[in-house]
């Protein structure tokens, strides 16, 4: 689905292999029509959980959105218990809060969330 004119949609995933305790994540930011602005993905080689690398990925997209300079992003992802920690209607888990506290920090600054 399109974001709406004026806004960019950030897009988050992440990973993780117990048997092997290594992650990696991917995010990416596009507009209107499709457009991809710009995306990254990273390999982690020492992870501890699943919850850790959406946290990660999460970031990362955001960060990717700070430096576009867009102020008004939709976030979509998979994890339903980081957008819960995100917006206020889970509690933040220890394992990832300084993780959850940057990303708030850097979307302190928008207009608008979605």
């Amino acid at each position: 689905m399109c974001p709406p004119p004026g806004c960019a949609k950030i897009n988050f995933y992440g990973a993780w292999w117990q048997r092997t305790n290594t992650g990696g994540w991917a995010s990416s930011t596009g507009m209107r029509m499709g457009f991809l602005l710009r995306g990254r993905q990273s390999y982690v080689a020492v992870a501890h959980s699943e919850l850790l690398m959406e946290a990660l990925a999460a970031r990362a997209a955001v960060l990717l959105a700070g430096e576009l300079g867009l102020n008004y992003v939709i976030m979509e992802r998979d994890s339903q218990l980081v957008a819960g920690m995100l917006n206020g209607s889970n509690s933040v888990d220890g394992s990832v809060a300084i993780v959850v506290e940057d990303i708030l920090c850097v979307g302190a600054g928008w207009d608008r969330v979605g």
